[in-house]
This record gives C-alpha cells, sequence and structure tokens, in this order.
C-alpha cells in the first residue's frame, strides 16, 4: 500500500465515522422534536445531559435536510457552532465540596463502627486537605 492510497482510506474512513455520527445525531433531534415533553426521562434512560438531546434538536431543525451544505471535512461541533448553539454550562462540584461530603460519610460511619480500615480512609482523606 502506498502513502497515498493509505491516505486515501484514512480520509474516507474518517468522513464515514463523522458522517454517521452526524446522521445519528440527527435522526436523534428529528424523534427528540417529536416528543419534546419528555427530553428529561430520555437524558435519564442514556444517561447524557438534557443539553445534549436539545442541542440534536437545534441542529435538525436548522439542518432538516443537511446535504445542502455538509461537506467531509465537517464534524458535529463544527454544525452546533454554525447553528450558533451556546452549550448549556453543566454545575461542577469542586473538589473541596466532594471531599467534604466524604469526610462527612466518613465521621458518621467512624461514629457507628471503629473498624481500622474505615479509620484509615478517614485520615487519608484529612491529609487530602
Amino acid at each position: 500500500m502506498t502513502n497515498e492510497e493509505f491516505l486515501d482510506f484514512y480520509t474516507e474512513g474518517s468522513f464515514a465515522v463523522r458522517d454517521a455520527e452526524v446522521q445519528f445525531k440527527l435522526q436523534l433531534g428529528e424523534m427528540m422534536l417529536a416528543n419534546e415533553s419528555n427530553l428529561e426521562n430520555y437524558a435519564k434512560v442514556i444517561k447524557k445531559h438534557i443539553g445534549f438531546l436539545k442541542e440534536c434538536i437545534e441542529v435538525y431543525k436548522q439542518w432538516p435536510e443537511l446535504e445542502k451544505s455538509y461537506t467531509k471535512n465537517m464534524s458535529w461541533s463544527d454544525l452546533v457552532k454554525m447553528a450558533g448553539i451556546e452549550k448549556e454550562k453543566r454545575p461542577r462540584k469542586l473538589l473541596k465540596k466532594i471531599i467534604e461530603e466524604r469526610m462527612k460519610m466518613h465521621e458518621a460511619m467512624l461514629l457507628e463502627n471503629s473498624d481500622p480500615e474505615i479509620y484509615g480512609r478517614f485520615r487519608e482523606d484529612v491529609e487530602l486537605l
């Protein structure tokens, strides 16, 4: 196989993967458009943020027949940007908050049980602070 053949194979394969992703998300957007009242439930079922489903719907609304403006070097991210969709900012827990929650859990466990392994985990968390 020559370098040119390899590059052609890679380019076409990459396009096929991107195209499959785009087509899948457009079909998902079309389906969700008909079921917008149940987005939160569907998001939980697939363990995705509801913003993902909303994004699929918005891109589908703008390009129900994508072939007219779609080129081989475009990705889903490019379509989202072209559609002018702002990504939803999800609240993130700070590491300090996570550790504080674990500390409370360990403290409660220590009060119930004086197991050395549990105490060791508690000490590890204290040292992280």
